[in-house]
């Protein structure tokens, strides 16, 4: 009587609402089964694994790949209730959860690192000592030197085609140009602290460059 009260229609079928406060009751209970320890990073990221596929495993139940259509006989929202509200985790879930972690995640069953793996990784010395490594070689990738001489620097830096167009240009000057050489020479005018116009041709290639300041 009490299911008959708390839903109009028991026997409709579930929703989404459902599925995803399914998936997060039931991974809580397969955690506290396998003793994942949530105050750890590792642990939690295991529970997560595990909503995720307990999830996909349920809706498989209620939808189609298209996240839309109903499948035949889905799960009604009176079932999806006792989901939600077990004590123990469903035996006939389980191994589809496993067969889902191992593809999903190459495992069976959550890994948990120990508490020295751990502290290997994600304790203070550890992280100290990376700070310190990449205070010495900057980010870890490249090695910063020092009292290594400036050379001379030879000929005259940023002279190409673009750069000489720009020095020569005077106000009304124009240049026909394709698309990508018109963008590198109005970045470049720009940088001249010039103002350029530019415009596209009749033919929906060329572009006409105008120096107007």
């Amino acid at each position: 009587m009490g299911r008959e009260i708390r839903f109009k229609n028991p026997k409709a079928p579930g929703t989404f609402k459902q599925l995803k406060g399914a998936a997060c009751h039931l991974s809580n209970i397969l955690a506290k089964d396998l003793k994942l320890d949530l105050k750890e990073k590792p642990g939690r990221r295991n529970k997560h694994q595990l909503q995720g596929v307990i999830y996909t495993v349920i809706k498989k139940r209620l939808f189609k790949p298209d996240n839309k259509t109903l499948v035949k006989d889905p799960l009604t929202m009176e079932e999806m209730s006792l989901f939600m509200s077990c004590k123990t985790f469903p035996p006939h879930l389980l191994i589809e959860v496993k067969e889902g972690m191992k593809k999903k995640h190459g495992k069976s069953k959550p890994t948990v690192m120990t508490k020295d793996e751990f502290l290997q990784i994600y304790g203070h010395k550890a992280v100290a000592a990376r700070l310190k490594e990449k205070a010495v070689n900057g980010n870890g990738l490249y090695k910063i030197e020092k009292n290594i001489p400036v050379p001379k620097q030879q000929g005259r830096p940023g002279i190409g085609p673009h750069a000489e167009i720009a020095a020569q240009m005077n106000v009304g000057d124009s240049v026909l140009l394709n698309k990508t050489e018109t963008n590198k020479l109005c970045s470049l005018m720009h940088f001249r602290n010039q103002k350029a116009c530019r415009r596209i041709q009749e033919d929906g290639k060329s572009w006409r460059v105008w120096r107007i300041k």
